[in-house]
């Protein structure tokens, strides 16, 4: 992405400091690619989710950041907080409370129970589509 006539590193940030900090050279070897926000997102949660260092914070954060700029493409979820973190959580307390409200036997409105299975649903499969299987 270039912004006022500069490019944004969107993945290598570790690559990037590890040659500033132990290489004396002016030029690196970089991939240049148009992409918008969205896909600038996934391209920096994948590339840190790929890490074979990864603590489990950082795990949990890539995860939340890519279920985020998944689910950024609904209306709905948008509106709903500040922060990835903040949005995640909203939806998977919803789709919890509805989840057991059913299980009590609990009326659920119509408008609710159709929003828990689409965003069960989308969830489901982003969590299936990660680029590296979550291990704990």
């Amino acid at each position: 992405m270039q912004k006022k006539g500069r490019f944004q590193l969107i993945a290598g940030e570790r690559r990037l400091r590890a040659i500033k900090d132990h290489m004396n050279v002016t030029i690196i070897q970089a991939k240049i690619a148009s992409v918008d926000d969205l896909q600038a997102g996934r391209i920096s949660a994948t590339e840190i989710l790929l890490r074979q260092d990864l603590f489990a914070i950082e795990s949990i954060e890539a995860t939340i950041e890519i279920i985020d700029v998944e689910m950024n493409k609904d209306p709905w979820y948008l509106t709903v907080c500040k922060t990835p973190l903040e949005r995640v959580n909203k939806l998977l307390s919803k789709i919890d409370s509805i989840r057991r409200s059913k299980e009590r036997g609990s009326v659920v409105f119509m408008l609710e129970r159709d929003l828990s299975h689409k965003f069960m649903g989308q969830v489901e499969l982003i969590l299936k589509n990660l680029p590296k299987p979550l291990e704990w």
